[in-house]
């Protein structure tokens, strides 16, 4: 993968585990079927109808298929109305909110909801403008879809019962409302906060990037914590993860803040941890690209972690291992590893490793 500088964005290439995505027009009965699944006139008003049309290549006919959700190319999702699940519930357009109403399995050729109902063309009519909706499955060709299933990896993880916040177990991170999350985002610039989120919407951003539940915040200073305030309170009203992750300087490989700098660090940190405590879609990225000696390194994200949650803040925080920027090595060895003893009884961390693209 090679990665593109254009401003007000830095493409960010992120690991994605699980089920691959998958993308294109739905169509029902054979493949060569003219009729795709449609979201009307391209809305994007909340309760928009989704409906049967002919195929034209617009937007309003590409689907996006990730983490079990049907996402469409403005960034709403494929939810059953109400989230009832019952034959006859009118399917439609409507902001991800991680519910059931929104969750879909693809099995053979049909898409389930999260009821066991099956997709289905109102009363097998094939003319375009025909409502969709959930039905009993039945075999019928109005209940068939190209749709090709993602791989599917085995999973034996037992997902925590929602608790509001984000968790970590068994080596996975599972979102509030207890399914598994899987970062799928950009890096973006702090000082590109506003134009990247111009309105409640998080537009042009979720417009250009739909789907997307994660973004990187690149900031090169710790400042009040309203300087975060509307670009966070946007992005995360949509169910999106701000990770606030020190940059400092350019390039990679800084050695680990000492003095006034190892101080000022763990006090923005404490800062903006106070005032997003109640938010669980705020995370913190500690020092990117460190180097070492690891001791020094640990001691300073020793004390992120502290004054993060010694601000009764108990969100997530990534911390950065050593490596090598250039071939993506990890650094080990007497005098350079990270004292492991010291990261024992931390809790909610994420081990974050950049991985060089070419």
């Amino acid at each position: 993968m090679r990665i593109f500088r254009a401003a007000p964005y830095l493409l960010w290439s992120v690991l994605v585990l699980g089920n691959p995505a998958m993308s294109g027009c739905i169509s029902p009965g054979e493949s060569e079927d003219p009729a795709n699944l449609d979201n009307s006139t391209s809305g994007t008003a909340n309760g928009n109808r989704i409906q049967l049309w002919d195929c034209n290549g617009t937007g309003a006919q590409a689907w996006t298929y990730t983490n079990g959700m049907f996402v469409n190319t403005n960034g709403k999702f494929l939810d059953a109305a109400g989230n009832r699940q019952a034959p006859g519930t009118v399917v439609q357009l409507w902001t991800g909110n991680g519910t059931s109403a929104q969750k879909w399995t693809i099995q053979g050729n049909t898409i389930r909801s999260a009821g066991g109902y099956c997709l289905d063309v109102t009363g097998a009519r094939s003319a375009t403008g025909t409502p969709i909706e959930i039905w009993t499955c039945n075999g019928g060709s109005n209940q068939s879809w190209s749709v090709d299933a993602p791989t599917k990896t085995s999973d034996t993880t037992t997902p925590p019962p929602p608790t509001g916040s984000f968790t970590i177990s068994g080596g996975k991170i599972f979102g509030p409302n207890g399914d598994t999350f899987i970062a799928r985002g950009i890096n973006v610039y702090d000082s590109a906060q506003g134009p990247v989120s111009t309105n409640t919407a998080g537009q042009p951003l979720t417009t250009l990037f739909p789907g997307i539940n994660f973004v990187r915040l690149a900031t090169y200073q710790y400042s009040a914590s309203s300087y975060f305030e509307t670009f966070v309170q946007q992005i995360s009203a949509l169910h999106i993860v701000v990770e606030i992750e020190h940059h400092e300087g350019a390039g990679g490989g800084l050695a680990p803040l000492t003095g006034h700098d190892f101080v000022d660090e763990s006090n923005g940190f404490a800062t903006i941890a106070g005032a997003f405590r109640d938010n669980p879609y705020v995370w913190f990225g500690t020092l990117n690209e460190p180097a070492g000696p690891g001791s020094a390194l640990t001691a300073e994200q020793v004390s992120n972690y502290n004054a993060i949650r010694g601000a009764g803040n108990s969100n997530i925080i990534m911390m950065e291992v050593l490596g090598d920027y250039a071939t993506g090595s990890l650094t080990v060895g007497a005098g350079h590893g990270l004292i492991a003893s010291l990261y024992a009884n931390m809790r909610n961390i994420v081990s974050r490793r950049r991985v060089p693209t070419s």
